[in-house]
């Protein structure tokens, strides 16, 4: 980590690692450090959908401090906060995809609300498109079912994650349930699922599809497939 930044106190800790609140030393500013890093990539995305990356390298993170509290802390939503997270949410994993990265650990915790509205953030678990392979990382009610299998990942991974996040913001609860981690494993992989009513429903189990090829091809797709949806419903 550059010398510019200083740790300060140590704010949460677990098995993706330890989150500092730190200090700029020459703006003075709030920063938070995440031990450990992650790609160098992150430091080029730039859109007000995704946390600000300061400085990245293997072993440290450097982020902006952002004020707000998470999506799951505020639970379900109303009609127009639901539609400001969904066009923002896929905008800000459109712009990591654009990089060629995926986040891999999408899920209402990492989603941040705040004065520049809804924001993703905690790139622990961020892997290069190129590299991406299955693996257990994440929230199991919010990981894909090519995750518990063996193979290469791709951006529907984290579209299908985003789909479940749009359930819980839709009824407050998650889409795949279980008293136990293998039983949550299992709805996924048996698709059991209780499916929401109308064109939106649709839309958002679409995104939760069993395999990958009956999803969205892209962020960007998804985005356009909901608009559609929107202005339908917006005219009917």
């Amino acid at each position: 980590m550059s010398p510019r930044y200083e740790l300060l106190e140590r704010i949460a800790e677990s098995g993706q690692g330890i989150v500092w609140r730190g200090r700029d030393r020459e703006t003075g500013r709030a920063v938070a450090v995440k031990q450990p890093g992650g790609p160098s990539a992150l430091v080029n995305i730039a859109n007000p959908h995704v946390v600000r990356v300061l400085e990245c390298a293997p072993d440290t993170m450097v982020m902006e401090w952002v004020e707000g509290t998470t999506l799951e802390a505020r639970g379900r939503l109303d009609e127009a906060a639901f539609d400001a997270l969904v066009r923002q949410a896929l905008d800000g994993v459109g712009a990591l995809h654009d990089a060629e990265l995926l986040h891999l650990d999408l899920k209402p915790e990492n989603i941040l609300i705040s004065g520049s509205g809804f924001q993703i953030l905690d790139f622990g678990c961020v892997q290069r498109a190129e590299d991406a392979r299955a693996g257990l990382r994440g929230s199991v009610h919010y990981m894909a079912p090519e995750c518990f299998e063996r193979g290469r990942l791709d951006a529907r991974a984290d579209l299908y994650a985003l789909g479940c996040v749009f359930y819980f913001a839709r009824t407050g609860r998650t889409a795949f349930e279980g008293e136990l981690k293998p039983q949550v494993v299992t709805a996924h992989l048996l698709h059991r699922v209780e499916r929401l009513p109308g064109k939106l429903g649709d839309w958002i189990d679409r995104l939760m599809a069993r395999k990958p090829e009956d999803r969205p091809a892209s962020a960007h797709e998804a985005l356009a497939e909901y608009a559609a949806i929107a202005q339908i419903v917006a005219d009917a």
